[in-house]
């Protein structure tokens, strides 16, 4: 069943997040498996991803879905992959990674790059892989409500189709019928899903509160 956000109120978001993480961790270990390897299967094999020179992704906690596949196929292209850092309570940075770089646990206890490890400016990533709780077929994303990626990707809302590709990876029961585009959202550009790739049409999130 799909849910709805029936406003962009923060307590609307917030039960809509807590009602798809249930959803989500309410799948068998072995099935979640599966499906993340077929989104990312699904993702790799996409033109976004085939024609990139360099891809951000992330590392997954709680429940997220796993894209070290796709940062994996992208090293093994040749790509330069970055991870994000948190620098503090309201920015990060994309950090190079190559495989066997050791991770530090950083804010939020998630694993990041050393601190001394070479970073990219946002613009000039070709290829952001981003985690999302859930997301609708205009591209609107509903993160964990720290902002981070909205602010780091500000300069995307104009003008439009500016770099970075913004590529959101999800169980296909995260897709929302509708959602609310707050201001400071900023819209994906395709999601993977283990059903296939769902591509935005430019300029179709509507206006923000």
């Amino acid at each position: 069943m799909p849910f709805h956000d029936p406003d962009s109120g923060i307590g609307a978001r917030a039960t809509l997040r807590h009602e798809l993480r249930r959803r989500r961790s309410g799948m068998a270990p072995a099935q979640a498996r599966r499906r993340a390897a077929s989104a990312a299967r699904h993702l790799c094999e996409a033109p976004e991803f085939r024609h990139a020179h360099s891809v951000a992704g992330y590392v997954a906690v709680r429940g997220e879905l796993d894209p070290m596949p796709v940062l994996r196929r992208a090293l093994a292209d040749g790509k330069a992959v970055y991870l994000p850092r948190v620098v503090d309570a309201t920015r990060m940075v994309f950090a190079r990674w190559e495989s066997g770089d050791e991770l530090h646990t950083g804010r939020y206890a998630i694993p990041e790059p050393a601190g001394d490890a070479p970073t990219v400016a946002p613009e000039d990533i070709d290829l952001v892989v981003v985690p999302l709780l859930g997301f609708d077929a205009r591209g609107v994303r509903l993160g964990n409500g720290a902002g981070y990626y909205d602010r780091a990707f500000a300069f995307k809302r104009a003008p439009a189709g500016r770099r970075p590709l913004l590529a959101g990876v999800a169980y296909a029961l995260q897709q929302c019928p509708a959602l609310e585009a707050a201001s400071w959202d900023v819209p994906l550009d395709v999601v993977a899903t283990e059903q296939g790739v769902i591509r935005i049409p430019p300029n179709d999130t509507g206006e923000g509160e």
